[in-house]
Order: C-alpha cells, then structure tokens, then sequence
C-alpha cells in the first residue's frame, strides 16, 4: 500500500517511519528545502523532546478531547525508547524536560534523518508544496503548485500549525482540510510572551525574578507556576508565562488575573516581620536602599514609588506602618491583566486546530474521508510547556504509522 504523509516534521516523520516498518511505501510531501526544520528550534536549539510527566492531563483543545486511550497506549518511555534505538541516549532535568545528551536538536533531526535516508521504502519530496488534494476511485491524487501529481492509498496531514511560520507551518494544512469538507477551532498562538497594559509594567522593563504566578478567572483559581518572569517593553515572558500562556486560548483575557508573588518564600505574616525587622535594623539608611538584597534594584525603585513614596532623602527609620502594608501587598498580591500575546511569528505552538469532532477520536481517522488520517500539532490538541507537544507529535505519528 502506498501512503502519503503531508509534512515532514516531528509527526510526519514519525509517522512515516512507523508506517514503513509494516512494509507500506511511504512518500514524504514537504514544503520546504529540508525537513524537520522547526525541531531544530525546540528548546533554544536544545530540544527538549519529551516529559517523564507527559499523561492525557497535561493536553488540552479548545473544543471535543482527544481520547485518553492513547495516552494509556503510549508514553514517553515510547519516545526515549524509540530514540534510542537512532542511538540518541538522554538527560531528564528539572520538571521532568527529557534532552538528548548533546543537549542539540541537531543531534534528533539527525539521527530521524539517517533514519529515513536508510529505509528504501520512504521517499521525501522536498519543495513540494501540495497545492490540492483529491480523492477519487478510492485513491488520493496529491498535487504540488507545478501540477506534479502523485497517487497514494492513504492520506496523513501532518501539516502542524501556524507558529512560526517561516519554518514550514503556515496554517496551509488547514486550508486543504477545508477543501476536503473539514473544519477548524478558532486558534490561538500559545507557549508565547504576553502584552501587559503599560499602568501594570512602567518602569519594570528588564526586570527579572523568580515568582509564583497564578492566575485566576475571576475569583476562581486556574493554576500556578513557579518559575522566572521577565518584564518587557511590551509585557511578560519568561518560562513562567510560557507555561500559562495557554489559559489565553481557553479562556477570555478579560476575566482572567495574573498574581504575582515576588517572595513565595516567606507568608505574608513572615514578610511584615522581616520589614518592620529591617526597618529596625537598617534605620541608618536612605529609604532607596531599604530593600537593597531583597529584590533587584530597580525593582525595589519602582515599589517604593508604587505604595506612594516619591521622595526618597528620608531615613528608614521613618517608614510609617501603612507604608509597610502596602509594601506587603505590592510583594505578595501585584496583580495584572494581559490583552493579547505577541501572535504566531513568537509563538512555538498553535492552540486549536482541526475538530476532533470530525476525526476518530482514537485512529485519527477521518470521519468524512475514508482513508484520510491527522497527527499532531494540525489537530485540536496541545499541551504544557516542557516537551509536551513535542511528546504528541511523536505519539500521534507513531500511533497513526502503526494502524494505518
């Protein structure tokens, strides 16, 4: 049986892969001049390409779910195993991020390179951009912007998302699947740095710490991370946002509220001690140093002029207690609000996707086109920061090449 696979990156490659050990001929449709492009990105370069954590509560979709089976079926001991065997031995670190031991992505698009270059039954067709697909006396007709034609049995699309676009996922996949009588979610760039209204960010650009961030939608609690934020001339980054940066797809911005927690390592009772400790202690001093070694500098700036101090030639020892409150308050509970993210050019993931209303919940079937098959980042599907997406994209693609 002939099988085609629209995109060569981590799921199409896989999948490909995975279908050439059953003994299918396999052809590999890829847009661009090399595949695998994005995976060379996926960490800073390092590539952190599965969870040791990675389980059906790590995913989420804007609409239906994706069945919990196959992450029973499947796990990221699939994934380090199967990697080993490409010869890729592995580090888990921190959080449970899973990394090849050269800690380079290049070392993953090798060794999956190799692979397919090894296996006569796996064709790649580089610069081939599918223009139209069509299904006709049981096959599908793939046809690229030359007119080139080519006849498979099966079909994959295996087209990703729209992040970063410039590296082959463009949101055309989605566009051929509406061709063929499929639908998409809205979506949503996600894993992305945020933008704050300036009222909540002046004066904090550059500044860096680590928080606890949690974030509510209203008065209910969604979830928390610990980890570095950044402040930026637009709004937020660090690891913190990107991990929940996705509570932006599920949710309308509007009622959600970010909290910071500056010092997650002291209570609020054991940071008012500490103050009025310090203010004891350090009295000697200019108000604009009384937080020198507690937080970063211009941090500290900003504080004292956010709870309402303006002039800062007066001692320590003169603080007033409603100024240590509010000085509390501003370190436990600062609270912004985001309005948008920075879009897909910034974003590693896309949030939505094809519905899985219209597909197997399990094969990943079609349910409108018999034979037509979606793995990974091109479905409704999508996961935590820390080698989550990465993780489906091999599962999915290793899932549909061996069922197929």
């Amino acid at each position: 049986m002939r099988v085609g696979i629209v995109g060569a990156g981590a799921s199409g490659v896989l999948c490909a892969i995975y279908a050439a050990y059953k003994g299918h001929d396999v052809i590999l449709f890829e847009r661009k001049d090399r595949m695998l492009k994005k995976v060379l990105i996926t960490g800073n370069g390092t590539c952190n390409f599965t969870n040791i954590n990675a389980g059906y509560g790590n995913y989420f979709s804007i609409e239906e779910k994706i069945d919990e089976r196959l992450f029973k079926e499947y796990s990221y001991q699939d994934v380090i195993s199967f990697f080993k065997t490409l010869g890729i031995e592995y580090k888990v670190e921190k959080f449970g991020k899973v990394y090849p031991l050269s800690y380079q992505a290049s070392s993953i698009v090798d060794a999956l390179r190799f692979k397919v270059e090894s296996m006569r039954n796996i064709e790649v067709k580089l610069n081939f951009e599918v223009s139209k697909i069509r299904k006709k006396n049981n096959v599908f007709n793939v046809t690229n912007l030359d007119n080139e034609n080519v006849v498979v049995d099966r079909l994959v699309m295996a087209t990703g998302g729209i992040s970063y676009p410039e590296l082959g996922s463009n949101g055309s996949g989605y566009e051929l699947a509406n061709k063929m009588g499929h639908s998409k979610t809205e979506i949503y760039p996600v894993l992305v740095q945020l933008k704050v209204d300036k009222k909540y960010a002046k004066g904090l650009e550059g500044v860096k710490q680590k928080v606890k961030l949690s974030v509510y939608k209203g008065d209910e609690f969604l979830r928390s991370d610990e980890n570095e934020l950044l402040f930026t001339p637009y709004g937020v980054s660090g690891p913190c946002i990107f991990n929940l940066s996705y509570l932006t797809a599920i949710y309308n911005m509007d009622i959600l509220y970010w909290h910071v927690d500056f010092l997650s390592m002291y209570s609020e009772d054991e940071l008012r001690d500490m103050l009025y400790f310090r203010k004891k202690q350090l009295g000697y001093l200019e108000i604009e140093y009384y937080l020198n070694g507690l937080v970063n500098k211009k941090f500290a700036g900003y504080l004292l002029k956010s709870v309402g101090i303006e002039k800062l030639n007066f001692k320590v020892s003169e603080l007033s207690d409603d100024i240590i409150e509010k000085l509390v308050e501003k370190l436990k509970k600062f609270v912004f609000k985001v309005y948008d993210t920075t879009g897909f050019s910034n974003a590693q993931v896309t949030a939505g996707g094809i519905r899985l209303s219209e597909v197997d919940n399990y094969s990943l079937e079609s349910k409108i086109i018999p034979g037509l098959y979606f793995t990974g980042e091109v479905l409704d599907i999508f996961g935590d920061c820390g080698g989550y997406n990465l993780n489906w994209c091999f599962i999915s693609g290793m899932h549909v090449g061996k069922n197929i």
